[in-house]
């Protein structure tokens, strides 16, 4: 999950369900793409320790510039109850 410290309690298994919500603003090179996103996850050791209380939610946005296939930069800025963040990022975002 976004904008959570690395010292956060963690399992060896995460549930993260997360909508895909892209729309583009143009289609011409280079291209801009909004991204909102809302990160909601639990961490678990173990399939029967999995339940609906105590789940933490991060959300945010994000802003793509996609140069071509091969030159993306991404801007994130995400929130939650612990801290915000802020990430740039130069790559392929897969």
């Amino acid at each position: 999950m976004r904008v959570w410290f690395s010292n956060t309690p963690s399992g060896a298994n995460e549930m993260l369900p997360r909508p895909p919500l892209a729309p583009q603003i143009s289609t011409t090179s280079p291209c801009f793409i909004a991204a909102p996103f809302f990160d909601a996850g639990r961490p678990y050791d173990a399939l029967g320790q999995l339940s609906l209380r105590h789940w933490r939610a991060s959300y945010g946005g994000a802003l793509r510039i996609a140069w071509n296939l091969a030159t993306i930069v991404t801007v994130d800025y995400g929130l939650s109850s612990e801290d915000t963040g802020l990430y740039i990022n130069f790559n392929h975002i897969f």
